[in-house]
């Protein structure tokens, strides 16, 4: 009965998989592959073949993120973060085991960081501590580090529109600094570690370690790329390189100087990043920054129209974060007298 189930749930998971990757904007993996890798995990005999198909499948998931709702597809990385698992209580080869980890890790942060803009704290943060963990069995310290750059989000206060310091997220980002030193890390997370630095030295109102982080963060992100990053790192590298380019890095920085009082420099930057950006998430996230600029240099009216924008953008993807963000930026906005304001408030608290 329980294998009768488990046939119909991955039957399930492999016709909602192909239509998921379908509908990516991304090159897209094989159905004949991604088929055959499904049969194969089946099975459950931890072999080479699996693992490559486990990992072929973490890829395939990865590309599947442009154009598909997150809400979409983390039921799919869950599912296959379920199958990873399973084979955890048998005795596997050093190798195998550090390989499955390995993966498990990266198919994790993927899980963890679709949570995250959903915001399913709770869910969140315990994939994102499961990437950790299962990084810590590689013995890979560049893959500790990318874990704990991405886990580093759930402990500041920007996510939520918030401009306190967050010594949680400071330690997990100077942790992971320091292993990334001492392993590979891809230029791509390279970049994303010291982009997430910036902003966090920027809520400590520290400009000079603000700047001195978001000029590493463009040397990285210009530094010739080795393409065998992607087969190292392939899953989170690849994943990262969806969230992170020049402009939206012009957006880390609009977003710092406009936490350390830069009003006017950050309205540039972020208008201009916002002009590139193609990504619905980038764009929601951009609009969310510069609603927060605006009501920083006492321009509301101008606020709360990109604040609205934010929320349009957060309710087509199904990615309620930018909701949840404004609300931190909404109450900046609430010292104004200004027409919207109390709209804004009032389709905030409807989507709470």
């Amino acid at each position: 009965m329980d294998r009768d189930r488990r046939e119909e749930e991955d039957d399930v998971d492999r016709r909602e998989l192909l239509r998921l990757l379908a509908l990516s904007t991304a090159t897209a993996a094989d159905p004949e592959r991604v088929v055959h890798a499904l049969r194969v995990l089946r099975k459950g005999e931890v072999d080479r073949a699996w693992l490559d198909d486990a990992s072929y499948l973490t890829r395939a998931l990865v590309r599947a993120y442009p154009g598909v709702r997150p809400g979409d597809l983390l039921p799919r990385v869950r599912a296959h973060l379920d199958r990873l698992e399973r084979p955890r209580s048998r005795a596997l080869p050093w190798r195998a085991r550090t390989r499955l980890a390995r993966t498990t890790c990266e198919t994790a942060a993927l899980g963890g960081w679709l949570a995250f803009t959903l915001t399913r704290w709770g869910e969140a943060r315990a994939l994102l501590e499961l990437a950790i963990t299962r990084a810590r069995e590689t013995d890979e310290p560049g893959l500790v580090s990318q874990a704990l750059t991405l886990a580093s989000a759930l402990d500041s206060s920007i996510p939520l529109g918030g401009s306190s310091p967050s010594p949680g997220a400071q330690l997990r980002l100077r942790e992971a600094i320091a292993l990334g030193r001492r392993g590979v890390v891809g230029s791509i997370s390279r970049a994303w570690m010291y982009a997430r630095l910036a902003e966090e030295r920027a809520t400590t109102r520290d400009e000079e370690g603000f700047h001195r982080a978001l000029l590493t963060a463009h040397r990285a992100l210009e530094a010739p790329r080795d393409e065998r990053d992607y087969e190292r790192f392939l899953s989170l590298d690849a994943f990262l390189a969806y969230l992170l380019d020049e402009d939206a890095l012009q957006g880390y920085q609009g977003i710092g100087l406009a936490l350390l009082g830069s009003g006017d420099e950050a309205l540039a930057l972020l208008g201009g990043a916002l002009a590139k950006a193609h990504d619905p998430l980038q764009r929601a996230a951009l609009h969310t920054e510069l609603a927060r600029a605006y009501a920083l240099v006492g321009e509301p009216e101008e606020g709360i129209a990109h604040a609205h924008r934010a929320l349009d953008l957060s309710s087509e993807l199904g990615a309620p974060l930018r909701a949840r963000r404004l609300e931190g930026v909404a109450s900046s906005l609430t010292r104004y007298d200004a027409m919207g304001v109390r709209e804004l408030g009032d389709r905030l608290r409807a989507l709470s």
